[in-house]
């Protein structure tokens, strides 16, 4: 045999060092690529895609039998693929960013997977097309199987619609649902930073829906920040994502600014104290603009406080000191400012210094406000959802306002809320689930009279049923044989059982549980049993 001549499984083969020869662009052919290049080498080109791909490489590998050929008169050997040059996937092509593989196995998470592919696509320029033919590389198990399978079902498919395809295969089920359930219950660590949270919680929200609006996802991020934090952004414009980080970043300055002034405050006080020397009043007399008790910071945004911090703030409201200096308003020729003695006529009235005005305590921090007025169609303004600054007309509308009937609600509800936290009377809830745990406490002491006739009736062999098996069990004898559970029953409401009684003739028509339908129920559970 000539020295350039191999001989395997009966085929010749020119003398060639199949160590050489890559096998990598065998995974990255759809079915009509592998067709075409099994064609070429004269190999049977009929199958699926994992026989085709077998065949291919057991060729590659010089493992082929000569069952794998159509004829073997006259044998090539190809080992590169027809019309892909070295530089194609050695160049511009060859990943330097490379996803993970993917199994398909349940702790494997395929929206995962497919975002950080569809990233190195980006980040290495490859085009639909190429997602499509390179994605083989990086599947494995399961999900190449399912990946050959989709290929025999589907030729030249799409790169969206093999997206789709893997998604609905591999998703867990109602995996929207779970991922919405964990937004709702996504709460902003106590370490955890307010960018990091946001970028979290934007990230769930694009998952539950791509298209989900700007208003959404800024509603659903603001339903898990800190108090603190929800508190002062609460008040502020948050149309969009860019505005809500915005408004956060100042909130961010105004709170390290807050940090630094009470840290400041105790070492002021003591220079003041041994100074002799006179300090204009605007300067120390008055609490810091961000003062958490502010009531202005909590206008429209009281809904997701517990009971506990309303009234704590209540209590500890913000009250300018006495020579505090209030804004000034020119009407004419007169110049008017708040009067701090009507924070003592107006027992309810507080003033917010980052507001420059009056509100309501009570309105703002226990008032419904989508429950007022006939309808629940009143709109509220000043006092409740603005700041009050109309001086000229003050008196009035504060006399006016204590007589209002959202306003005595509000007040109601604070007291209730008082005595409920100080164990006066017990929450309404608390209330009616007592009243729900006796309810299901009778209907269970209700039964047991029931069920123990109908245990009787089996033990002694007696027919339950007779003529008329249906409505309410009367005192009296009935014309008709209305049979032996019934009659029973009658006997024993009749002769000292007189919650039995009471409850024969007072409970609703359809709760009465002596139908043949709760019968049988009760009888398969003694079954069961």
């Amino acid at each position: 045999m000539p020295n350039n001549i191999t001989k395997l499984n009966n085929l010749i083969f020119p003398e060639i060092n199949f160590s050489e020869i890559k096998t990598s662009w065998v995974h990255k052919l759809n079915k009509d690529g592998l067709i075409l290049e099994l064609s070429r080498r004269n190999l049977i080109s009929t199958g699926t895609v994992v026989e085709l791909k077998n065949r291919l490489l057991n060729y590659l590998k010089r493992e082929s039998l000569e069952s794998d050929f159509l004829t073997i008169n006259s044998l090539k050997f190809y080992g590169n693929p027809i019309n892909i040059k070295e530089a194609d996937m050695t160049d511009n092509k060859r990943p330097y960013f490379k996803p993970n593989k993917f199994s398909g196995s349940i702790s494997d998470n395929v929206d995962s997977f497919l975002k950080q592919y569809n990233r190195a696509a980006l980040i290495n320029g490859w085009s639909d097309n190429d997602k499509t033919l390179y994605i083989a590389a990086f599947l494995e198990g399961s999900a190449l199987t399912f990946f050959d399978n989709i290929q025999d079902n589907i030729a030249n498919i799409k790169w969206i619609d093999l997206e789709k395809n893997l998604r609905k295969e591999f998703e867990p089920i109602a995996q929207t649902e779970m991922i919405r359930l964990i937004l709702e219950k996504r709460k902003q660590l106590e370490d955890e930073s307010t960018v990091s949270y946001i970028n979290e919680a934007e990230s769930l929200c694009r998952r539950i829906d791509k298209n989900m609006s700007q208003e959404e996802i800024v509603r659903n991020i603001m339903k898990g920040l800190k108090p603190n934090i929800a508190r002062y952004i609460g008040i502020m414009n948050n149309n969009n994502l860019n505005e809500l980080k915005e408004n956060i970043n100042h909130n961010c300055e105004i709170s390290n600014t807050a940090a630094l002034s009470e840290a400041i405050e105790p070492i002021s006080s003591a220079l003041d104290s041994s100074s002799t020397s006179n300090i204009s009043p605007q300067k120390d007399l008055s609490k810091p603009i961000n003062s958490k008790y502010d009531i202005g910071l909590y206008v429209n945004y009281v809904g997701s406080l517990p009971n506990e911090e309303k009234v704590s703030i209540l209590n500890n409201v913000w009250t300018p000191d006495p020579n505090f200096i209030f804004p000034t308003q020119n009407h004419a020729k007169f110049k008017r400012q708040f009067q701090i003695k009507w924070l003592n006529t107006f027992n309810w009235l507080a003033y917010s210094k980052c507001k420059e005005g009056a509100f309501c305590k009570y309105c703002v921090l226990f008032l419904n406000q989508n429950q007022v007025g006939k309808g629940s169609h009143e709109s509220l303004g000043g006092l409740v959802t603005k700041p009050y600054t109309n001086l000229k007309k003050a008196l009035e509308t504060f006399r006016c306002h204590s007589s209002y009937s959202y306003h005595r609600t509000a007040v109601l509800n604070a007291d209730n809320i008082i005595a409920i936290l100080n164990n006066k009377q017990d929450n309404v809830l608390v209330q009616l689930n007592n009243q729900l745990k006796e309810d299901i406490l009778q209907n269970r002491n209700m039964l047991k009279p029931i069920i123990q006739t109908i245990r009787l009736c089996g033990r002694q062999q007696f027919g339950l049923r007779g003529h008329q098996d249906s409505g309410r069990i009367s005192k009296k004898e009935p014309i008709q044989n209305d049979g032996n559970f019934r009659c029973l029953l009658r006997h024993r409401a009749q002769h000292g059982d007189n919650a039995l009684k009471k409850y024969l003739e007072t409970c609703s028509s359809n709760a009465m549980y002596t139908s043949p339908i709760i019968q049988n129920e009760i009888i398969n559970t003694f079954t069961v049993r």
